[in-house]
Order: C-alpha cells, then structure tokens, then sequence
C-alpha cells in the first residue's frame, strides 16, 4: 500500500481470527487502520485497510450469507457518500460437480437479494472482490450468469486481464451503470507482484472523488520538558531558597497557589518548555535501514514494470522483495525484543509493552470525529453531562423528594462513634503516605511526581500546611476539584464515531490525591 501510495484496500481472505489484535497492532504501527470480518473456520475473511492520514471510513452492519462473505463501509467525500463492499465467494477445490452447482446457486440466490438490498441503502455502492468467476469467458454458464445478474440490476464490470497466477478475470469491480449512483473509475491497472504469498494478484485504480479531510495531520507540534536532564541536588537548592515562612500562610487557597507557583517556577527554570515537530503514526522501530530497504524493492518493481519481459527484472524484483520481508521483520521484532529485555523485572513496562503488541495502546488514542478538537472535546463533555444529569434524575424520581433535598426527613442523632474534627496529622504521617503511592504523574500536576517524590524532605512543610488546612477547614482546595477526563472505548472493536461507547476516565493531580489518602489515615 505505501508503494503504490493506496488510500484504501480491500481485502480477502484475511485469515485474520476474531480479536487478532497484534495482527491489528502491526498494520497500526504503520499509519494504517483495519476493520475485518473474520470467517468462523480455517481460512477466508474480508476486511478494508485504509491509511489513517488520507482518509477515514466507518463500517456498517451488513446481513450474513452462506454462500459469500460481505463487509460494508461508508467514506464520505465532499460532495458524495461512497458505500464501500467487499465480497469474497469461496470454492472449495475437489469437491463434487452436483455441490458446487448448488453452491452456485445458492450464492445467486443469495447476492441478488444482496443487491436489492443494497440499492436501498443510502451511498453510491462500490463493490470489490473475489467472485471466483471467469468472467472472462463468455462460454462459461456460470460466468455469464452472473454478468447477466449484475447488468440487471443496473451494474457494470470494470476489470479485464488475468487476476490469478492461473488465469482468468476473477477479481472484479462493480460500480451503478447510472447517471445518479455511478462513480468514475480511472488509471486501472494489475500487478502480478503483490509482495505476498497470495496467489492472486493486486488490482489497482483511483476515482476522481475528495475525500473529507482526516483531523490527524502528518506533522503534529508537540510540547515536551528534558526531564532526564535535571540535577535533583541543584533542584532541591533552588526550591529550598524560593519556598517562603509559612507561618504567614493561613489560608488553604493560598498554600496551595503557593505550591503549584513555586513549583512551576523552578521547573520552568531547568527544565525549559520547548516544542518540536514530530511525524504522527510513525512507527518507532522502523528505521534507516527498513526505509532503504523499502525504497530499494519499490526501484526494483518500476524496472521490472518496465523490462517486463525480462527475467532478470523479475528475478531482482523478487529477490528485493524477500530481502524487504526480512530486513522489516527482523527489525520489528529485535525492538520488541530488545523492549522486553529492558522491561525485565518491572511489571508496569512489561505490560507497556505487551499492550503495545497487543494494539492496546491504538484504541486508547482512538476518538470520535469532528470538524475540530475543541469540537469533538465539547460533544463528549455535554454527552458524559447529560448522561450524569439523567442518572440524579432517575434517582431522584425513584428516591422521592427527601432524596433531592439532600436529607431524610428526620435528621438522625448522632451516634457514640461520630467524628467531629479531623485527626491532624504530622510531617511523618505525610511522608508515609507520599512513599507509598504510585509515580503516575498528570499534566495538571506542576512537575512530575518522581521528582516530587525526590524532593519530599524540602516539600514536607508545605504539603502538611496544605493537609492540615484541609482537614482542620473540612474544606477541599478548590484548585484541585479539576480532573483531566479521558474518553476511552469500552471495548476496542466498538465504532469510534459513537458517543455512547465511550466511558469518561478521570485523571487528578498528585496533591489531590494524597490529601484523599490523609483523610482515611
């Protein structure tokens, strides 16, 4: 797909199995996504992958058939809406006459309902695949049946030339033969040389069609400290002459602007913001050597194209190709490799990694469409708002009325064991609790928590005023009632466009939560 710069493939017989997710990992790793319709059994499957930078399709449901597999999605231009269809109709070699007729009949059966179907959904239809037909042969019953079907129901075919190693137009394009559904096809061609152990070969052509712009750009600008750079002895010092006399302090707001100012201030101070300038989905592991490698099979494929009578062309080209394989695949899994011996003893990094093969890290990132970020941010913030307002509404109309006052109505006398005040705590107690709670810093705390934690003895004093102030105050500061919320998806094979499969996950800062842990100590 990266050398013929494809925006969009359909695919056959996959082999992909359910949830094959480090198969999914590896085409995202590459800037591409897949949505896949495995087959039940050995064998077969139909999917679409897309280029993640290009383009943006959303699947659709589509009926299940026996006798074919179908795989439906939408691509929106701007002007039109593309329904695309990927169809694979298996035969099974050696088996008797009398079943593949009935087999082909079946199939008959079946896609011209498809077809019914499909005229009265909404999108121009754009239908690829393996028929398994040789429409090439008009003496061929079956062959001509089936044209005869498609020139029916109001469509044509677009593909001539063979389309398998052994011969014969078996791969097709069908598009509306009218002046309402029909969809130019341009710049047709076949390539024998897939790159693939298929036995069929690839068939290419473009439209004359714009798609809706991705929101993802191909260079993003991104904000980053040199953390790693920092002297802690040197940091330790600076804090130590910015922190004031806190005997002065008496107020929680103002411990707490006292805690993120200064903070901020000597982190600023060495470890500068700066940005730079970063490719998006640009797999981390291939490097130089892979893209060389790469380049040198794609020369290889235009001589061949060129020369293709020439044996030696092809040869080469073949030869270019297994040593691309290779060299891709040796480097992929050396960095993986290399990521877990590094990881060897810690589990959080392991897992890092594991999640990564296993394409956890993909679905994390996935959001729904917008026309910008702010956008897409303000429609899932009204979404988790409205679903939290419905979820009072509902039990408070089956709580009754006290329940909305926010009391019985009696108030209950308070027992032997009611707490009146907060147990006040000392700097020790602080530290006790500081050490023992994770390093996950948040982009709201004003510098990341391992070097917070390096420096607990210069921030004891402060930290405990802003504890006891809380407790003594029964207040919680107002500056830390902020949470950066994440959209995740509840499972990672859901549509990502649909609000409703997103669950909201709250990230807080550091010093919020250790005045949570102080009250249960």
């Amino acid at each position: 797909m990266l050398d013929h710069d494809v925006d969009i493939c359909y695919v056959t017989e996959t082999w992909m199995r359910q949830n094959d997710s480090a198969k999914a990992a590896e085409i995202h790793e590459m800037g591409f996504d897949i949505i896949n319709a495995p087959r039940k059994g050995k064998g077969g499957g139909v999917g679409f992958i897309w280029n993640l930078k290009t383009v943006k399709i959303v699947r659709n449901n589509v009926e299940k058939y026996s006798s074919f597999e179908a795989l439906e999605a939408v691509l929106k231009t701007s002007t039109d809406t593309l329904r695309l269809c990927v169809i694979y109709r298996s035969t099974q070699k050696g088996s008797r006459k009398k079943y593949l007729e009935t087999r082909e009949s079946k199939f008959f059966e079946e896609f011209d309902d498809y077809l019914n179907c499909l005229s009265a959904k909404s999108g121009k239809p754009l239908i690829c695949g393996d028929f398994n037909f040789h429409v090439e042969n008009l003496s061929d019953p079956a062959a001509c049946r089936f044209l005869s079907l498609i020139g029916e129901k109001g469509f044509i075919q677009h593909v001539s030339g063979s389309t398998h190693v052994s011969g014969g137009t078996l791969d097709l394009v069908l598009t509306k033969d009218t002046s309402i559904d029909s969809i130019v096809i341009k710049d047709k061609f076949i390539s024998e040389n897939t790159g693939t152990s298929s036995d069929h070969f690839f068939v290419g052509f473009s439209t004359p069609l714009c798609p809706v712009p991705c929101i993802g750009k191909s260079w993003v600008t991104k904000e980053v400290r040199e953390t790693g750079k920092i002297d802690v002895d040197e940091f330790k010092k600076d804090l130590e002459n910015k922190l004031p006399d806190l005997s002065d302090v008496v107020s929680l707001s103002q411990a707490v602007d006292i805690y993120d100012s200064i903070l901020k201030e000597v982190f600023d101070e060495h470890a500068p913001s700066k940005e730079i300038h970063v490719t998006e989905n640009e797999s981390p592991w291939f490097n130089a050597k892979c893209k060389d490698a790469r380049r040198e099979r794609r020369k290889a494929e235009r001589h061949y194209s060129k020369n293709s009578d020439n044996p030696e062309a092809l040869e080469n080209y073949k030869e270019k190709q297994i040593d691309a394989a290779i060299i891709i695949d040796r480097t992929r899994h050396k960095y993986f490799s290399d990521k877990l011996s590094d990881a060897k003893g810690n589990a959080k990094a392991t897992y890092r990694v594991i999640n990564s093969l296993l394409d956890k890290e993909f679905v994390k990132k996935k959001l729904p469409k917008g026309s910008s970020d702010i956008e897409t941010a303000n429609d899932l913030k009204d979404f988790f708002s409205d679903k939290v307002d419905k979820i009072y509404k509902d039990i408070t109309e089956s709580s009754g009325s006290n329940f909305a006052n926010g009391c019985d109505s009696k108030p209950t006398e308070p027992s032997e064991n009611s707490a009146s005040y907060f147990k006040l705590l000392m700097p020790s107690d602080i530290r006790d609790v500081i050490q023992v709670m994770g390093t996950k810093s948040c982009s709201l705390d004003p510098i990341p928590t391992w070097i917070l934690k390096s420096c607990t003895d210069e921030l004891l004093p402060l930290i405990t005023k802003i504890v006891n102030l809380s407790l003594q105050t029964g207040c919680f500061p107002g500056q830390m009632k902020t949470a950066l919320i994440r959209p995740l998806l509840k499972k990672h094979n859901l549509d990502s466009d649909v609000l409703a499969n997103y669950r909201p996950v709250s990230n807080l800062s550091f010093l919020s939560k250790v005045i949570e842990k102080c009250v249960h100590f």
